[in-house]
């Protein structure tokens, strides 16, 4: 096609194309003419009864074909791209299948002559089919798809080229007449396609008419069972009709009318709770009046539930809930108000020694007004509580002190008769009692604060018991209340009466919940503590009043026990009352006891100086409460010795002192020092067994007297200090064995003291009571030295007898003559004082000294064992000296030691 030539221009060839389509168009044309079956064919069975109305019958007049179904939702869209893989999978064995079918067709082709025939017309068939697909190959691929529509602009410029028929500006007139011939061929061509879809169409047809027919045939079989199933219905409908005359109309109306009861006794019983919610007022005043307050709240809380539930909407009850709110808010500050007089009525009334420990008459009320409050979870009511016991705690102190200072006789406090002197207050009156006056008082005032502490406790108590009991109620009913839920059903329901009654009896359990009971609880704990702990900060104020100026100080250590004792007892009732430790009074208690046990460990420091620096070092008579002392210690220890501790000064007139002190069977001599030291080691003890607290401070402040008296002693015996503090002329071998002996009664004693303290202190401390492992150490080593001394006096004599003695007649010598005299001076001394044993160990040891003694001198004499005259004459000597001394108690093997001075010479110096 050149440049000029227009794109609607059609050449010969295509003319020639066009005009052969046409031609082949009706060849296809006479074909449909001629076939067997069509339409028509298909709507008319010629086995069957013809039928004009097939469509119209059924389906109306109006028939319309049915609406294309939308797709589910429930349903993912399939597209031809989820088959993808799928294709990819199955492509090449579907090639292969292709394969092999073709093989398959062409080798099941006609063998033999039989079917000469029968492959004839299968060749016909297939020609035919080969034709006709052929045919519908010429329908361009538009017409057949599925979406085709000519709205599409696309589609419709494919389907009509609307610029094929456009006039072109050409001045040729035959140019301009092809557009109307293009119209004209294309119109052609659209009848032909049409005819050949027709063709297609009647043949598909002809092939699935026997289908037809089965489908018209089976749509008649239907119709003529739906008309007998019509009639069988209606017989059944009439039938139905009968039996609801005879037999169901009867019964229905009795139903019917077991309902318009119902519904009237449910009018009846709504009109009767009207009444009784008319009644509501005039019985909460009636309640009130006799201050069950519980029951007047639970009549207001029932009728509004009622009232919200049962007849709600009424309107001659609008009103009536405000009222009853309001009511509500009334008793509230009904009860707040009748709590606190009820409260302050039981903590003030008259304290009585022998008053019961119960609430008193207004039980009932007070119980009342508990319930009433913990209803309505006003639970501040613990704050009255509060105050009102605080009040009452200070007012009895106060009243307890006046009362008992305006009881006691003014003379009594004036023994100077100093009548321009007079307390101006009742802090000086306090002052000025004596001990005796003010123990009393405070024992007065003890009894007084625990009464009103056990007033207290029995309120915490009752306040327990109430929310314990609706805690317990509480969770039983709601257990009830599910099973009655479980079993019950809508017909139970016959009175509102009995639902009101149930509703008030259960109000007062439901409304304490966990928080609240919590809550209660704590807090009525907190407040028993809280006016303990009140009780004994005003208690230790009162001892700061006498605390002051060294009051309690100058106590003797008796009084001041006396005191601890009573304030201990106090401070475990209190204690053991609200189940918690309290601090105010017991470190006031703890402040003073230390202040005392200063002063007191300074004065029997002091104490045990003087008296020391005062012995005369004299065996001192045992009076009999010491001796009993020594025997509790020796019976029961330390402990039975405090606990009996107020016998030992009961002794009578007659009672003798006994010469030594008997421990364990066994005597000792001792003096006066060490049987007060004794005493004060055991008040030590007490002091700890009434103050735990303090049994630190004891360790040191014992072991400081104990160490004190055993460096005092040393110095004054060992260290001759005696000589110029008491005034003796010397130190004698009998002092040193007293010492000796006071030192092994402390010895004694030292790990029972020891054992006393590792009780009293936790497993960690123990570790501090080294101390008295030092402090037992020193005495022994003191008391070795005291033996060492005595040995040191007699050796100082040998030394000193044998150096002036010479061997020559006569004999026996002064010099051996006053040896024995000194040995036997000792013995005199110490056998009344020492043990058989010690004193027998004592003078091997001092008879060891005389041995070696004798041999240097010997040895400077150049004296030996040869029978000459000097050796006759030692021999004289040594016999004088032995026979003088056997007959002493521990002396009886001195001839053995004597024996042995020819053992062996010493050289010469």
């Amino acid at each position: 096609m050149s440049a000029g030539t227009p794109p609607f221009a059609i050449s010969p060839t295509q003319r020639h194309q066009a005009s052969q389509e046409t031609q082949n168009e009706n060849e296809k044309v006479k074909i449909a003419a001629h076939a067997a079956q069509n339409l028509p064919a298909v709507l008319n069975d010629p086995r069957g009864r013809r039928e004009t109305d097939f469509f119209t019958k059924t389906w109306g007049e109006e028939f319309v074909p049915p609406s294309i179904i939308p797709p589910s939702h429930f349903v993912d869209w399939i597209d031809l791209s989820d088959f993808n893989e799928y294709r990819s999978k199955i492509a090449n064995p579907y090639k292969v299948h292709k394969k092999n079918k073709r093989s398959i067709k062409v080798s099941s082709g006609p063998k033999n002559e039989d079917n000469t025939d029968s492959t004839k017309v299968y060749l016909e068939s297939r020609q035919r089919i080969n034709s006709v697909s052929k045919d519908l190959d010429l329908i361009p691929k538009v017409f057949l798809e599925p979406k085709f529509a000519l709205e599409d602009p696309d589609t419709f410029n494919s389907v009509l080229p609307w610029s094929q028929f456009e006039n072109a500006v050409v001045p040729d007139q035959e140019i301009r007449s092809r557009p109307r011939a293009s119209a004209k061929l294309l119109q052609e061509k659209l009848t032909h396609y049409l005819d050949i879809t027709e063709v297609e169409l009647a043949r598909q047809i002809s092939l699935k008419s026997e289908d037809f027919f089965s489908a018209m045939s089976s749509q008649d079989d239907v119709v003529d069972r739906v008309a007998y199933t019509c009639a069988e219905i209606r017989i059944l409908r009439e039938k139905l009709m009968i039996i609801n005359e005879l037999l169901c109309k009867s019964c229905l109306e009795v139903l019917k009318l077991k309902c318009c009861r119902t519904r009237a006794a449910t009018v009846f019983h709504k009109l009767k709770l009207m009444g009784a919610v008319h009644q509501t007022q005039p019985m909460i005043q009636v309640m009130l009046s006799s201050s069950d307050y519980v029951g007047a709240l639970d009549l207001i809380a029932t009728t509004q539930e009622v009232l919200q539930q049962e007849l709600s909407g009424i309107q001659s009850f609008r009103h009536l809930g405000s009222q009853l709110a309001e009511m509500e808010k009334v008793i509230v500050r009904m009860m707040e108000a009748n709590f606190a007089e009820l409260i302050a009525k039981e903590l003030n009334k008259p304290i009585e020694k022998l008053s019961e420990s119960t609430i008193g008459d207004d039980e009932d009320r007070l119980l009342s007004v508990l319930f009433g409050l913990l209803r309505q979870k006003k639970v501040n009511f613990l704050n009255t509580l509060r105050e009102e016991s605080f009040n009452a705690i200070k007012a009895t102190v106060k009243q307890s002190v006046a009362e008992f200072v305006s009881d006691i006789d003014l003379s009594t406090m004036e023994d100077n008769k100093n009548l321009d002197f007079y307390p101006s207050n009742l802090t000086e009156h306090v002052r000025q009692l004596n001990f005796s006056q003010w123990i009393d008082m405070l024992q007065h005032i003890f009894s007084n604060i625990l009464i009103i502490l056990h007033r207290i406790k029995n309120l915490h108590d009752l306040v327990m018991d109430i929310a314990n009991d609706t805690t317990a109620k509480s969770k039983s009913k709601d257990s009830n209340q599910e099973i009655i839920n479980a079993n019950s059903t809508e017909s139970d329901r016959e009175s509102v009466d009995g639902k009101s009654s149930v509703t008030s009896e259960s109000d007062v359990d439901h409304n304490v919940n966990d928080n609240d009971y919590d809550k209660i609880i704590n807090d009525s704990k907190e407040l028993l503590c809280a006016a303990c702990e009140l009780s004994h900060v005003r208690l230790a104020k009162l001892l700061g009043i006498r605390a002051k100026d060294d009051g309690l100080e100058r106590l003797t250590s008796s009084d001041f026990m006396m005191l601890i004792r009573s304030i201990h007892k106090f401070v475990d009732e209190t204690e053991s009352m609200c189940g918690r430790q309290m601090h105010s009074l017991s470190g006031t208690m703890m402040a003073q006891a230390r202040k005392f046990v200063e002063k007191f460990h300074e004065e029997r420091r002091t104490k045990i100086s003087l008296i020391l620096d005062n012995e005369q070092w004299k065996q001192a008579d045992v009076p009999p409460e010491f001796q009993a002392l020594v025997n509790e210690l020796d019976e029961g220890g330390i402990t039975s010795a405090i606990q009996n501790i107020s016998k030992q000064n009961v002794s009578t007139q007659s009672d003798s002192p006994l010469k030594v002190l008997v421990i364990e069977g066994e005597e000792y001599a001792v003096i006066g020092t060490l049987l007060i030291l004794l005493k004060m080691t055991i008040e030590y003890c007490e002091c700890i067994n009434d103050v735990p607290l303090l049994t630190l401070d004891m360790i040191n402040k014992v072991a400081e007297i104990l160490k004190l008296f055993n460096s005092r002693t040393c110095q004054l015996v060992l260290g001759a200090g005696a000589l110029q503090v008491v005034g003796l002329r010397t130190i004698t071998s009998k002092h040193l064995a007293l010492a000796y002996r006071c030192l092994q009664v402390m010895m004694i004693y030292i790990p029972q003291i020891k054992a006393y303290f590792q009780s009293m202190l936790p497993q960690k401390k123990h570790i501090l009571l080294t101390k008295f492992d030092h402090l037992l150490q020193d005495y022994q080593n003191h008391c070795q030295e005291i033996n060492s001394k005595l040995i040191s006096i007699m050796d100082t004599v040998f030394f000193t007898q044998l150096g002036k003695w010479e061997v020559k007649a006569p004999t026996p010598s002064q010099c051996f003559r006053g040896m024995i005299k000194q040995v036997a001076k000792l013995h005199d001394a110490l056998s009344d004082l020492l043990t058989k044993e010690h004193v027998k160990s004592l003078f091997d040891e001092i008879m060891n000294c005389f041995v070696s003694r004798l041999k240097v001198r010997l040895t400077n004499y150049e004296i030996s064992d040869d029978g000459g005259s000097q050796h006759g004459l030692v021999t004289s000597e040594l016999l004088f000296f032995v026979n003088s001394l056997q007959g002493f108690d521990g002396l009886s093997n001195i001839s053995e030691k004597i024996n042995n001075v020819w053992k062996g010479k010493q050289p010469k110096n």
